[in-house]
């Protein structure tokens, strides 16, 4: 029996955003175990090489690191010539990079400068990268029935934003259209677009901080049915189905992993 039985995204690259840590990191193992060839980009080159050198390591997987500010039109244009340069192309985008701290504060209390770095990185950066990242993908060869997918981090608080965390919340909303706008353009290339709305997980967005969640539960106001916060593993599990074939026919859709706290 070959060594790569049953590995599921075998032959497949994939591009990761905010690759260096929490879920980014997570899902790169995640694929990387499944014998996918991972991109791994993060704007903190070294937290990035971290993550290749686990794959490599620990995984005896095919990786490399390419730094990149994914709010700047000039780098991302470059990083996704140097990925297709290594690999010649991209079967599945995670757009997983993001910022949320930064803005929390209700909206009235909001300076500009925040607000433009917070929609800079969230909704534009994201963007930017599927802009470039779909003008090459329409032209790939098909594998199997697609030519790729592209995969939106967006939160549970694209589905229900809430203050104080509101410029945020506008941004996961934002990119939750986008998902919709991007698989209808794209569905005529074979291309599906999707998002994951994870909940309140233990990561870097809150600085692994368990204080941090439970403060924004508080402000959330009800809450989470399975009664425990996330991991990055968690988001990992369900952005592997959503990366695998079995999800062939989904485009479009935000699909929640929270504990069941959006249906509270």
């Amino acid at each position: 029996m070959s060594k790569n039985h049953n590995k599921r995204l075998i032959n497949k690259v994939a591009l990761i955003t905010g690759a260096g840590s929490g879920i980014g990191r997570a899902t790169s193992l995640r694929y990387a175990k499944e014998g996918a060839r991972i991109i791994v980009v993060d704007m903190n080159i070294e937290t990035a090489e971290e993550t290749v050198k686990i794959i490599k390591n620990e995984i005896n997987g095919e990786a490399v690191a390419i730094e990149c500010d994914i709010s700047i039109r000039e780098t991302v244009k470059s990083m996704v010539k140097q990925a297709y340069s290594q690999f010649s192309r991209i079967d599945i985008l995670f757009n997983n990079a993001g910022i949320g701290t930064l803005s929390y504060g209700e909206l009235v209390n909001i300076s500009e400068i925040t607000w433009d770095k917070v929609m800079n990185v969230n909704l534009r950066g994201n963007w930017l990268v599927s802009k470039f990242v779909a003008k090459r993908m329409k032209k790939q060869d098909l594998i199997g029935e697609l030519r790729g997918k592209i995969i939106n981090n967006a939160s549970l608080l694209g589905k229900k934003p809430t203050s104080p965390v509101g410029v945020y919340s506008i941004t996961k909303a934002s990119l939750i259209a986008m998902t919709r706008i991007f698989a209808q353009e794209l569905a005529p290339y074979k291309i599906t677009v999707n998002a994951i709305c994870p909940g309140f997980m233990l990561t870097g967005i809150f600085m692994n901080d368990e204080r941090a969640i439970n403060e924004m539960i508080r402000f959330w106001g009800k809450p989470i049915l399975l009664e425990r916060t996330g991991t990055a593993e968690d988001v990992a599990n369900v952005m592997f189905f959503l990366a695998s074939d079995d999800s062939n026919y989904l485009t479009g859709q935000s699909i929640s992993c929270d504990g069941g706290c959006t249906i509270v």
